[in-house]
């Protein structure tokens, strides 16, 4: 966990920098375009109404996580961490389903080649911004949520390039972006998993 910790400082500040200027770049290429006012009006509306839209859509997730913690107080561990890793795919599948949505939004409204580009760019704002907002609320230790929030914006970096400048389809850049969450499915699982193996006093 050390080592990864250290990979989170020194990645964070590359992709918070592309973020960061990320949407303003974009957003400005588009408006001198002129053709996308709509994509860039809905984008705008889609950051802002978001928040609602995931705490109904993670209530699944939420829910299997209260049923772990019950597990775990009646020490079925088992039981418990199987719901636990339950939990984390259904909150992954939650964003990576609003990722694939903004970017299949956005490329059926791609109105020339060399439009790609600014338009997918848009894409990886407006599916990372309210990810990194919620993700700012959480304590600074919560290893588990920046671990997501950090592979959430590499797959839509990987996503936006690999379909830019190397001709992948929406569905092979998409198969990139579940490589990474695989990755981050574990992670937040083996973080989640080590708290409470820490919190159990049967292990003291």
């Amino acid at each position: 966990m050390n080592f990864l910790k250290n990979l989170i400082i020194i990645s964070a500040v590359p992709l918070w920098i592309i973020n960061s200027f990320g949407w303003i770049v974009s957003f400005v290429w588009l408006a001198i375009l002129g053709n996308y006012w709509f994509l860039l009006g809905s984008g705008i509306a889609a950051m802002f109404l978001s928040s609602y839209a995931f705490a109904f859509a993670m209530l699944p997730s939420t829910g299997v996580t209260l049923l772990a913690m019950k597990m775990f107080e009646k020490k079925q561990k088992l039981i418990g961490i199987i719901l636990m890793y339950i939990s984390t795919i259904l909150l992954i599948a939650v964003f990576a389903f609003w990722v694939f949505f903004i970017y299949l939004t956005g490329s059926v409204n791609i109105q020339a080649e060399s439009h790609v580009f600014p338009v997918l760019l848009w894409c990886f704002a407006v599916s990372v911004a309210p990810i990194q907002y919620m993700a700012s609320k959480e304590p600074r230790d919560a290893i588990g949520t920046t671990v997501m929030t950090l592979s959430i914006t590499l797959g839509c970096i990987l996503m936006t390039t690999l379909m830019s400048f190397f001709q992948f389809s929406l569905i092979s850049a998409a198969m990139v972006y579940l490589g990474c969450m695989t990755i981050c499915v574990n992670v937040m699982f083996y973080d989640a998993y080590e708290k409470i193996d820490l919190e159990d006093p049967l292990n003291h």
